[in-house]
């Protein structure tokens, strides 16, 4: 199941089958808390530690020792910190579609330091044309290319609350506010630094979102520029796709075991662009196993699978005609680059287009 957790991100940051729920400090939460420590001792430390750490390197063993020492005792300072705040009430949750933010982000400043927790989010800042303001950001913040040289601080599973600290952001951008969030937001709350949410629910919502950050940002006039463009894209896909006859289709997410797309609002936006329809939409989740049998009663029209080599792709396809799915047997199975379709950034305008021109072919 670790495995399909780590294959769900690769493919949809936002997938509720991967939702976060590890933090680099569950077991040091357990430890209880003397006194009340000051929020800005840890920040202060990380900031300064990894400089010592390399000074120190050049010197005399003992002050090596001592250094070490000291970065051992500061960074315990921060564990009983995430102790200590973990019993603090949740703040309000900011809507991504209200365009709005929390109140603590309207300090009068534009923010220069961002670090970015979601790769969607990481696409969307350089949409925006602030991509040169994230000091760090998760493994699988890809792309543009100009992404893969910002600093890591976790996989997106799992991420270090001193490295994102220790980057000392102005703002912290993230996708929901369950997983890391959880434990990062009560930090930043007493630190000062403002944690927004950026999680599109249709099309529509993705240059609005570049809008917003460009605003957030300061780089307005790029990013609303970018923000058209996407929009003209979207409603040109829906004036051309979206009223042709409607086919039935299957998003596919490995195997075994057989994961689907569910209620994804996005995903499922972008087949109605299509002229298309998910027979899974109706699940209660973002994304859910499934049997092949619940598939082959659906007798989906297309199938849709997030893969790039030819080979397993004609691998899929053999197992569902082996089974006798019409869709297989049609040649109505098709393959679209899975960070392009699962990732609510500016490429899913481009892996709707594909979706359409696939879906055309298959009537």
């Amino acid at each position: 199941m670790k495995a399909i957790l780590h294959t769900a991100w690769a493919t949809a940051s936002r997938l509720t089958c991967c939702v976060l729920v590890v933090t680099s400090f569950s077991a040091q939460a357990q430890a209880p808390v003397q006194a009340p420590v000051q929020v800005q001792a840890p920040v202060q430390v990380q900031v300064q530690a990894p400089v010592q750490v390399q000074v120190q390197v050049q010197a005399q063993a003992p002050a090596q020792a001592q250094a070490q020492a000291e970065g051992q005792a500061q960074r315990q300072l921060l564990r009983q910190e995430v102790a200590a705040v973990r019993a603090l009430p949740a703040a309000a949750i900011v809507s991504s579609r209200s365009g709005t933010f929390d109140t603590s982000a309207a300090s009068g400043t534009t923010p220069q330091r961002a670090v970015v927790l979601a790769p969607h989010i990481t696409e969307l800042m350089y949409a925006a044309g602030a991509g040169q303001y994230i000091v760090a950001t998760i493994d699988r913040s890809d792309f543009p290319i100009q992404a893969l040289d910002i600093p890591r601080v976790g996989d997106g599973i799992s991420v270090s609350a001193e490295a994102v600290f220790a980057a000392r952001p102005d703002i912290i951008l993230d996708w929901r506010p369950s997983g890391a969030a959880s434990t990062l937001k009560p930090l930043a709350n007493r630190q000062g630094i403002p944690v927004i949410y950026i999680e599109p629910h249709s099309l529509d919502d993705i240059p609005s979102q570049i809008e917003r950050l460009g605003r957030l940002f300061g780089t307005g006039h790029h990013a609303n520029a970018a923000a058209l463009t996407l929009q003209q894209h979207i409603d040109s896909l829906r004036n051309q796709y979206g009223q042709r006859a409607p086919l039935s289709v299957f998003i596919q997410i490995g195997d075994p075991p057989l994961f689907t797309i569910g209620r994804d609002p996005v995903l499922n936006d972008a087949l109605k662009a299509c002229g298309g329809s998910n027979i899974f939409a109706d699940l209660a989740t973002d994304a859910a196993q499934v049997s092949r049998e619940s598939v082959l009663l659906k007798q989906p029209e297309v199938i849709i699978a997030p893969q790039t080599d030819a080979h397993h792709l004609q691998a899929l396809r053999n197992r569902w005609a082996k089974l006798d799915l019409d869709a297989a047997l049609n040649g109505n199975v098709y393959a679209i680059n899975a960070d392009q379709l699962f990732r609510p950034g500016p490429r899913l305008i481009d892996a709707t287009q594909r979706l359409c021109k696939l879906l055309d072919a298959a009537r």
